[in-house]
């Protein structure tokens, strides 16, 4: 059996976006500039930051319409994975869909689960991403070795979630951290929260 050592997901969009998705409580699906399996109604998670979409974006690279500024302006919204598939089977569709690579790769295995029984869920996790390659520590040098970090856990539709299942709002820099604080609900609920995270960039 496999013991799975991924506690946390990552959402990746931009700081407008971000400050809807927290005052509304609400992910929902977007919509991507470009055509790739599973990109019109699914809402994307990551299991680590620094994902390869994050490096085709610090290439210049744009993949999804709704994170257009580039890097510097793109904020991960991390999440515990327990709380999210928590608020996952409080829908009537509480299946989602685990990948082991970018869902864009050619090579990506795909597997559909259900948050049913979340033990059996965490050791299917366990099983089926490169738990190693997820958490490898990669620079621009190496970036475009390491495709299996860009796994993911996707849905269809949108997710209404807890406050409580935010763990942190990872941005690029301090201006960006201003720009979300400025919003008074945000700086309440999420306010701590709300930190510069260089390692989470390129």
């Amino acid at each position: 059996m496999g013991q799975c050592m991924i506690n946390r997901l990552y959402h990746l969009t931009n700081v407008d976006n971000c400050k809807k998705i927290l005052l509304e409580g609400v992910i929902r699906s977007r919509k991507h500039a470009i055509k790739a399996p599973y990109t019109g109604n699914f809402v994307h998670f990551n299991f680590c930051p620094k994902s390869p979409m994050l490096w085709n974006l610090y290439q210049g690279k744009c993949l999804s319409a709704d994170i257009i500024y580039g890097q510097p302006d793109a904020v991960y919204i991390e999440f515990d994975l327990h709380s999210i598939i928590f608020d996952l089977n409080l829908r009537k569709d509480n299946s989602f869909i685990v990948t082991d690579r970018d869902v864009s790769d050619n090579l990506c295995r795909m597997k559909t689960m259900t948050g049913d029984d979340i033990n059996l869920f965490m050791e299917e996790i366990a099983n089926f991403v490169d738990i190693p390659e997820i958490n490898q520590v990669v620079n621009t040098i190496d970036a475009d070795e390491h495709p299996k970090k860009g796994a993911e856990l996707m849905f269809e539709g949108e997710l209404r979630f807890s406050q409580f299942s935010v763990v942190s709002i990872g941005v690029h820099n301090p201006a960006v951290q201003k720009n979300l604080l400025l919003n008074n609900t945000i700086s309440r609920l999420y306010g701590e929260m709300v930190i510069v995270k260089h390692e989470w960039y390129f």
